[in-house]
């Protein structure tokens, strides 16, 4: 039941924010007190009945209905899978590269139809549909989730490439632009110039946290073609600060007993050091800073 996690969280998060008890959203619903707490901590799936009465009462426009679609959808897949879009519900930053095509939750819906139409030419409209329908809306509940930093990186062999029709790749590329203006996702482009870079020429994610090590997330990278996360760990090494983005003009941090920062054009100046709570504070700050 771990696909109705996060159905069940948002159900009884719409419950209380209407000042609801479990009895009084029976009464409304129809449902009994104790089939809506389960539904509430994922112990049984709701039937898209009981969702209809919920989007009556609620008016939540369809969305809680998107996400028992979503949660139906994925209830079935493999245990890495979720590990993964579990992982990235509970990340801080997400960083991107895909040298081949505008990674997935990025993309618009045209671009989308026409990558899984090349990639299933025997599936159904109804199919590729719903598969584009669950892509697209991706970002979004990321950003319900946990409002993740995000970073995308993206060869210029992608900028370039004809994806369908001229209109499809213009409106993926404006979409990209309107993302990155409004702070969604920082979008950098690596020239066609750049020398050899062999260590990245498969796709892949970095999903980093405020409590744990980074994962590398890695889609179809076993014999089976199933994708893994992989732990980083950065413990006593340098690394450039989820909140720098991905140029130059950024500090540079190693974790340990104490925490230390310096300037990335400049490391012959040395570093500052922090406790840990100090260093807390300080993220904190900077998220607050962020969010206004």
């Amino acid at each position: 039941m771990a696909a109705w996690v996060s159905f069940g969280k948002e159900l009884r998060r719409l419950r209380e924010l209407q000042g609801l008890t479990l009895d009084q959203a029976a009464r409304e619903t129809g449902y009994g007190a104790s089939t809506i707490s389960k539904y509430e901590n994922a112990y049984r799936a709701p039937k898209q009945d009981f969702l209809n009465e919920a989007e009556a009462l609620f008016a939540t426009n369809g969305d809680l209905l998107r996400r028992w679609a979503e949660a139906k959808r994925t209830e079935d897949d493999p245990d890495w899978h979720r590990k993964i879009v579990t992982a990235e519900e509970q990340s801080s930053g997400i960083r991107m590269w895909n040298p081949g095509l505008v990674p997935g939750m990025l993309q618009t819906p045209e671009y989308a139809w026409q990558i899984f139409r090349d990639g299933g030419p025997l599936d159904s409209e109804e199919e590729i549909e719903q598969l584009v329908n669950l892509r697209v809306s991706r970002l979004d509940t990321l950003r319900r989730a946990s409002n993740p930093r995000m970073v995308a990186i993206i060869s210029e062999a992608v900028v370039h490439a004809r994806v369908d029709r001229p209109g499809v790749m213009r409106d993926q590329l404006e979409h990209l632009l309107a993302l990155d203006a409004d702070g969604t996702v920082r979008v950098l482009v690596l020239p066609a110039d750049t020398q050899y870079y062999g260590a990245a020429a498969g796709a892949f994610r970095l999903l980093e946290f405020r409590d744990r090590p980074t994962l590398r997330s890695v889609a179809g990278s076993d014999d089976e073609g199933h994708g893994r996360l992989e732990v980083i760990n950065r413990t006593g090494e340098w690394h450039t600060s989820t909140y720098s983005g991905a140029r130059s003009e950024c500090v540079e941090v190693r974790e340990g007993e104490r925490v230390l920062v310096r300037d990335t054009r400049h490391r012959e100046l040395g570093h500052l050091g922090f406790g840990p709570r100090e260093w807390e504070a300080l993220l904190t700050s900077v998220r607050t800073a962020q969010a206004r």
